[in-house]
């Protein structure tokens, strides 16, 4: 079985299509969707992560923090 982990992010801090943006980038280190979003959040799955997991989320949310600066 996959290990699987969940994060959840702001929808009035972060846009739909930023984190779209952001997956694309990291699409070769983990399987990234959006599973949706609920009570003013954006959840995302992240499952077959190749460095360890909590690293690359915490990469992948640095990341979107600039993307989102642009």
């Amino acid at each position: 079985m996959q290990k699987m982990t969940k994060l959840k992010l702001r929808s009035d801090v972060y846009t739909e299509e930023s984190i779209k943006k952001v997956i694309a980038v990291y699409k070769t280190l983990a399987d990234i969707v959006i599973e949706g979003q609920k009570d003013g959040y954006i959840r995302i799955c992240f499952t077959n992560c190749i460095y360890d997991e909590k690293l690359t989320i915490k990469e992948f949310e640095n990341y979107l923090i600039g993307v989102e600066n642009l």
